[in-house]
Parts: structure tokens; sequence; C-alpha cells
């Protein structure tokens, strides 16, 4: 893992930004730190009761915790599942709407295209911290899914690749990872009908302290050598929406690692032709 103060050599906001340009176990970690501490100040300062998810949930629902009790009225019932937002580019909500855009998509319903990982994920409070890091905000999901909803509509009867509704918008992008076409939602947190928001005492950047007698094994590698973004992508395709297609690589060792990693995650993989299929195991 990176050390922390690589993205604490500049000032705060340029570090943040640069590690959305590490690689994607780096961020992952980067987020999860930054979760638990906002998670901490909930409970700490404000009387919030969070029980964990189990794995499954956090990766298959998209949850980060379970709110048992909050310090301020919540536009739903408790408990209820939250998603710790965080972003390191940007002071509003990113929604995945769509997951892929399919070619003559302004024909369809929109409710058939809400497919992204927001839009069917279960949380029901999204928890995000402000650009400054002395803000927590506290959302509804349910809103935030309505907003998205109605400016992918939008989106689709202009013609356009974004549509701007007051100060939130949708844009077509193009996903660094797998290259698909996709829809993201950006709203801005003051566009919300309810809102928390905590104050928060502590400096939310601050490098983490470590023991120095402390002996750090190395990480050990979280997939095998040789497997790429692109089929890392692929599989998680696989994983979030049942299947997936991608070109057969040229080395079939190569082919041979990703299958049995593929079956670790419970993904089925086989080659036809040029194509490798990834089937999601029932």
């Amino acid at each position: 893992m990176h050390s922390f103060s690589q993205w604490l050599f500049l000032d705060e906001s340029n570090s943040r930004q640069q590690n959305r340009f590490q690689d994607f176990g780096s961020r992952v970690q980067y987020g999860k730190m930054i979760e638990e501490r906002i998670i901490r100040v909930l409970q700490n300062e404000y009387g919030w009761k969070v029980s964990p998810v189990s794995s499954k949930e956090d990766k298959y629902d998209k949850v980060d915790g379970l709110v048992q009790k909050a310090a301020k009225q919540v536009p739903i019932t408790l408990p209820a599942y939250m998603q710790v937002k965080y972003r390191d580019t940007g002071n509003d909500l990113l929604l995945e709407v769509v997951w892929e855009l399919p070619n003559g998509a302004n024909q369809l319903n929109p409710e058939q295209l809400l497919t992204g990982r927001d839009m069917k994920g279960k949380a029901q409070i999204y928890v995000s911290l402000n650009q400054a890091g002395n803000l927590i905000r506290v959302r509804s999901a349910q809103e935030a899914k309505e907003i998205s909803k109605s400016m992918l509509t939008e989106l689709l009867a202009s013609g356009r690749k974004s549509f701007r509704q007051g100060a939130n918008e949708i844009r077509i992008v193009t996903d660094p990872r797998d290259k698909r076409t996709k829809v993201n939602a950006f709203l801005s947190p003051d566009s919300f009908s309810w809102k928390a928001d905590y104050p928060v005492s502590e400096n939310m950047w601050a490098e983490p302290e470590y023991d120095p007698m402390t002996v750090v094994e190395p990480a050990t590698p979280a997939t095998p050598k040789g497997i790429s973004p692109q089929m890392l992508a692929q599989l998680e395709t696989a994983i979030t929406q049942g299947t997936a297609t991608m070109p057969k690589p040229n080395n079939m060792k190569k082919v041979k690692e990703f299958q049995k990693y593929a079956k670790r995650k419970g993904v089925d993989v086989s080659v036809q032709g040029n194509q490798i299929i990834l089937k999601k195991v029932a």
C-alpha cells in the first residue's frame, strides 16, 4: 500500500486528487480509511449506532453499515442501510445510473436502463464528507435515485451527452477501467429536500499514526500476476450483472489462471472461439 503521505506532499485538495490515479487496490484501502473515520465520528460525537455489515453485503449490496440509531431524524425508518460515498475530486455525490448504455437507449423506457451500481444498491442513506474535511453530510438515497432517474429521462430526450438540472448534472461517460459507456449523475448536496449536516472536530485527512515497533508484513497480492485490469473489470461485471464477454488473450496460461481465480469468486469462465464467456454460478 502506498504511504498516506503521498497524498499530502502538496496541499490537501491536490493530494487527494492524486489518489485517483493510484492503483485500484490502494484507492479502495484509502476510501475504507475515510469511511472508518466518518463512522467513528458519527458514533463518538453524535451518538449514532452503526452495526457492521457482512463482506457479501458490502460487495454486492453496496452498503457500509446498518444505522440502528441516529442523532437527527432521518427520512426513513431505522434501522437503515448506509453507504459512505467518498470522493476525492468533487463536493457532489456521484451515482452510477446506467451500467452500460446500449445502442438506441433513447427508444427504451428509462426504467429499463437503471442498471448502475447505485440504482441496484440497497443503501437507504448516503453519507459523504465535504472537500474541506470538516462536514459530514447525510442525504436520502431514495431521493438521489429519483433525481437521477428524472435527469436520465431528460438526457435521453435531449440527445446530448450531458444534461444539467439546477445544480445537478448527468453525463454519458467512458469507464476508465473497462472502457464501457455508462451514465453517471453528479448531485449537489444542497439540492436535496432533506439534509442533515454534522461538523467534524478532528482532521479527517491526517496521516495515520503507526507504531514503529509494529512489523508490517508485505500485502499478499489480491490477484494472480497476469490478470489485467480489463479482465478484473469483466469479472466484476459478471458478478454484478450475471454474465460478461471479452476477447480471448493469446496466452492460454493467463486464461487458465483467470479461470481459477474467477472460480473462487463464483464465476465460470469458458472459451468459445475468440471470446471468453463469464457466467455467474447460481
